[in-house]
């Protein structure tokens, strides 16, 4: 991101009231966007513009799409080698 777009991404932040927050959450959550949102925030150090319990959910979200990933990541390779031990290679 750009010096001119982070500048205008922060103007929109500390603009953002209350009411917005809340609306640009269930939007966020809605379209399984927290994780990457957090992500980018923390990425550029906007986090500081945003109301501090929204920045916690948001890391919350964060760890725990990590975590079921991680999970899943897991699931998977078990699912590789019973595979593979039948003689079919995953593709």
């Amino acid at each position: 991101m750009d010096a001119e777009d982070r500048a205008g991404i922060a103007g929109v932040l500390e603009a953002a009231d209350g009411a917005v927050w809340e609306s640009a959450l269930r939007t966020l959550v809605h379209h399984g966007m927290l994780p990457l949102i957090a992500h980018r925030l923390r990425e550029e150090s906007l986090e500081s513009l945003a109301p501090p319990h929204l920045v916690a959910g948001l890391r919350k979200s964060q760890r725990n799409t990590l975590l079921r990933n991680q999970r899943y990541a897991s699931c998977l390779a078990g699912v590789v080698a019973l595979l593979r031990e039948q003689g079919i290679e995953p593709m």
